[in-house]
This record gives C-alpha cells, structure tokens and sequence, in this order.
C-alpha cells in the first residue's frame, strides 16, 4: 500500500472521512510491528496522532411530530403514468417477479 495523497492541513486534524477505519486499522499494525506496513506508511506514522473528533455521524434524532400522509384524493391528483426507460424498468421489474429464486 501506498500513503494515501491527503493535504497536509488535513493530518493535522486526523480526520479520514468514511476511510478513518483504514487508516487506524494500519495504525494499529505499525503499533504492533512496524515493518508490517509499507515504509511510506512508516513515514506517515511517525508523528501521526489519531483524532478524537468522532469519524461518523450520530443517527438522526425523531421528530416527536407523525409524518403527514397523503390521503386517496392526493395520491389520484399527484399521479402521472410513468413512460420511457422508467416505464420499461417497472415491465422489466414486474416480470422478474415470475423467476423464480
């Protein structure tokens, strides 16, 4: 593997995105053994430090509030048949439902 090309204002804060994971999971094997890793993950790890920013985002929290639902009128008025590719996705959709699994 190879040092992923990230800009340096973005080591300092250790934050990885959704690739956090990768990142401490190869910390942990040069903690371990260094030689486990690549030398320009060697490089990379010498003065990394991990952040204590949590890498992923809280669930969202529940409205107290019922969404509104549509009532029959709405649905009827709001209803346009579909045409082109996606009319040819539901045939295609419909009739997959006939194989069996």
């Amino acid at each position: 593997m190879t040092a992923p090309s990230i800009p340096p204002g973005r080591r300092a804060s250790g934050s990885f995105g959704p690739n956090a994971w990768l990142v401490d999971d190869l910390y942990d094997r040069y903690l371990a053994d260094a030689t486990s890793v690549s030398a320009s993950w060697r490089e990379f790890f010498v003065d990394y430090q991990r952040s204590t920013v949590p890498t992923v985002a809280g669930a969202p929290v529940a409205s107290s509030e019922p969404a509104p639902v549509a009532t029959r009128d709405e649905d009827a008025e709001a209803a346009v048949p579909l045409r082109g590719a996606a009319a040819r996705v539901v045939a295609n959709m419909t009739a997959s439902l006939a194989i069996p699994t």
